[in-house]
């Protein structure tokens, strides 16, 4: 049996991982800035704690080792706690674009660095990072998550390379579209951006993304439930996790488009390029 720490587990796949690993026969510590919006996963069996990533280091930490010897050890954390942020790169107040950080990359920081210390001590350990495919392409008005994605994925990358030694892992999750509340709590976020006042000159192709993702997000197929089964099974080292678990694992089929063309489009421009790209090369020194 497992012990798992999940943030974000009032609703989407926060939830779904929750519930897996417990119908799994794992125990589970699930985490919300509002505990009293766990009463579903408290009542199929979950431990269920108020945990915000937003709170100083020093509150993390101490918060961490509390929980880990009150109901550890903690054998898998999930850094799952995030949301997105809708708006132009030019438009979004500095106050929300910090928010956005410190929730989806300072608050998984501040998770990795709290836990740490004990999974050295007992040399083992699993960290999975809730990464996103939009860490591979730029999407207008969804540039600030899409970059909060992709320095979670470096740092989750960067950590399993330095914790190997350990005995612990860092996992990063590349996420597709899944069907959960995320598109619609990224609309509340961007009200608030419509509150502090849009730019005019970015109507029309607010206008076109708006309406593409009011169309990509009604023809998701992504099941959360799929997802947290694979998430389990990984912790389990189960199925295609027997022998080996890469340091990164992409689910859903969006996921697997938009990577292929990422990788393809960069291989044609380093290749396009080259002559300027080796141009600063000097061996003559």
């Amino acid at each position: 049996m497992l012990t798992w720490f999940i943030t974000g587990t009032s609703s989407g796949l926060g939830a779904a991982f929750a519930e897996a690993a417990l119908t799994k026969g794992d125990k589970v510590i699930a985490a919300s800035r509002d505990s009293n919006r766990l009463t579903y996963l408290k009542s199929k069996g979950a431990i269920v704690v108020d945990f915000d990533v937003n709170a100083s280091a020093d509150t993390v930490k101490s918060s961490l080792s509390t929980i880990d010897k009150k109901y550890g050890p903690i054998d898998v954390v999930v850094n799952n706690a995030g949301y997105g942020e809708l708006g132009a790169v030019e438009e979004v107040g500095l106050d929300l674009v910090e928010k956005q950080y410190s929730a989806n990359v300072f608050g998984p920081i501040k998770v990795i660095q709290g836990i740490l210390p004990e999974f050295r001590k007992r040399r083992n350990g699993l960290i999975i990072n809730i990464a996103s495919r939009v860490g591979h392409e730029s999407l207008p008005f969804f540039g600030y998550y899409s970059s909060t994605k992709s320095s979670l994925m470096t740092l989750s990358t960067t950590l399993d390379l330095e914790v190997k030694k350990f005995g612990i892992r860092s996992i990063a999750i590349e996420t597709g579209a899944f069907r959960t509340d995320f598109f619609k709590d990224s609309r509340k976020e961007e009200n608030k951006i419509t509150l502090q006042g849009t730019i005019k000159d970015y109507d029309e192709e607010r206008d076109v993304a708006s309406a593409g993702y009011e169309t990509f997000s009604s023809n998701i197929i992504g099941d959360p439930k799929a997802l947290a089964s694979q998430i389990v099974a990984l912790a389990h080292h189960e199925g295609p996790y027997e022998k080996e678990i890469p340091p990164v694992i992409s689910f859903g089929k969006d996921t697997y488009e938009v990577i292929q063309r990422y990788a393809k489009d960069a291989l044609e421009r380093l290749e396009k390029w080259k002559e300027v790209t080796f141009s600063t090369d000097k061996y003559d020194w």
